[in-house]
């Protein structure tokens, strides 16, 4: 599978079936669909998530996640068993073949629970992972307003907070914060991240994903090339909702996303001695020696390549260098290390 993959989210097209989604989705080059709870595969109805996970794989796709809608409350955790509705979702994602159970963390802002609450959302979060390990599942919440993972610091917090391992998280850019807000999310959150949902929108509008390049390359360099959890060697970048709500624009938003990823350098900077970081700013190749000198003279940087066209440099280290020494290196010479 490689380690990022092109896919498709269902609920893009609720009003579509289950053949036509595969069949645009196979069309299009993608090579995953995860299927939504709520309208193609209703948890616990086994036979259609059976079904729904044959025509996928016949189609030459896969599905890597099952996007259910159960909410993690913590009341699970006072009553001590894993509740029988999570035990449905299960099951619909084991039919489907799928690896990760997606879930959501509450149903308001972190900053409406008390401690005691948060703690109890975290128990729970443990006693379903615990659960969906035994299964051979992985459990990811989606990180949405009026949840427990609505921003990226309590996102962490809440991480923290479980203590199994197979509790995760999903990535996507907040379309109601800025762009700095977002690469700062992508970078803290990406060691826990499972899968990405893809998109172009911002806190009103909908837009053609082709129209996102700037930010979205800079989202993907952090999410390829920065550490991943530990054991996880494939992620999905998910299509969520096209800008104009049709089938028929999937196959230029997927062809956009594909020739993002073409262009990826996916070495990954938890590769020994590596490392790329993403430079805002360098013009020409005056720009490019000057941040190639001050890396170099930095005690454990062995070479400084700094690249033009992509606006980053590739290093080679010869031992562990602290990410604030390189961007205060760079950020001395009037550039910005995003």
């Amino acid at each position: 599978m490689g380690r990022l993959y092109p896919g498709l989210v269902s609920i893009s097209f609720r009003k579509y079936g289950v053949k036509e989604i595969v069949g645009a989705a196979a069309k299009a080059g993608l090579k995953a669909v995860e299927w939504g709870g709520d309208v193609h595969v209703p948890p616990g109805d086994v036979r259609a998530a059976a079904e729904t996970g044959r025509l996928t794989r016949e189609a030459g796709l896969f599905v890597p996640s099952y996007g259910s809608y159960y909410r993690i409350t913590g009341e699970a955790a006072a009553a001590g068993s894993v509740p029988d509705e999570f035990k449905k979702v299960c099951e619909s994602a084991l039919a489907l073949e799928a690896g990760i159970v997606r879930v959501w963390g509450g149903t308001r802002s972190p900053d409406k629970y008390t401690p005691d609450e948060f703690g109890a959302i975290c128990a729970e979060a443990d006693m379903i992972g615990e659960y969906t390990g035994r299964n051979g599942l992985k459990v990811a919440l989606e990180c949405h307003n009026y949840t427990v993972t609505e921003d990226y610091g309590s996102a962490l917090r809440f991480i923290d907070g479980t203590g199994n391992g197979n509790v995760y998280l999903y990535w996507q850019p907040n379309q109601f914060r800025p762009f700095g807000y977002n690469i700062d999310s992508a970078r803290a959150m990406n060691p826990h991240v499972l899968s990405v949902h893809v998109f172009n929108w911002n806190a009103s509008s909908r837009f053609p994903l082709r129209d996102g390049k700037k930010e979205w390359e800079a989202y993907l360099g952090i999410l390829s090339r920065e550490p991943w959890p530990s054991g996880v060697d494939s992620r999905g970048l998910m299509l969520e909702f096209m800008h104009d709500d049709r089938i028929e624009t999937l196959p230029e938003t997927a062809a956009t996303l594909r020739e993002w990823m073409s262009g990826l350098d996916t070495k990954r900077s938890d590769d020994p001695m590596t490392k790329i970081i993403n430079i805002e700013g360098m013009k020409c190749v005056h720009c490019a020696a000057r941040v190639k000198k001050a890396l170099e003279s930095l005690e454990g940087v062995a070479e400084a390549a700094p690249d033009l066209e992509k606006k980053e440099c590739a290093l080679t280290l010869e031992k562990d260098v602290d990410e604030a020494v390189l961007r205060s290196a760079v950020e001395e010479l009037g550039f910005t290390v995003v």
